[in-house]
């Protein structure tokens, strides 16, 4: 998540992004555990897009946008992740 703040060229203060880190490493941890034949770089990607514009758009808990970063990955790729793996 980091690294993709850094090519992305956005300024975020500390706080969000470290909520921003927390929502992705909950999200992929439920991407990860679910074994789907996905390519991982696009996942890893799109979750890291979709964060970023949650976190644009003011939301500010982890959970909340880890969940709703699955969920449109799920639609997305036609997989299932469950972030209460």
């Amino acid at each position: 998540m980091r690294k993709f703040l850094e090519t992305e060229k956005i300024a975020f203060d500390p706080e969000m992004i470290e909520v921003m880190v927390r929502a992705f490493d909950e999200a992929w941890k439920a991407v990860e555990g679910n074994g789907a034949d996905i390519n991982r770089e696009s996942a890893r990607n799109f979750l890291a897009r979709y964060i970023v514009a949650s976190a644009i758009d003011g939301q500010r808990d982890p959970s909340h946008i880890a969940q709703h970063a699955l969920i449109h990955l799920a639609q997305a790729t036609g997989a299932h992740f469950s972030s209460e793996t």
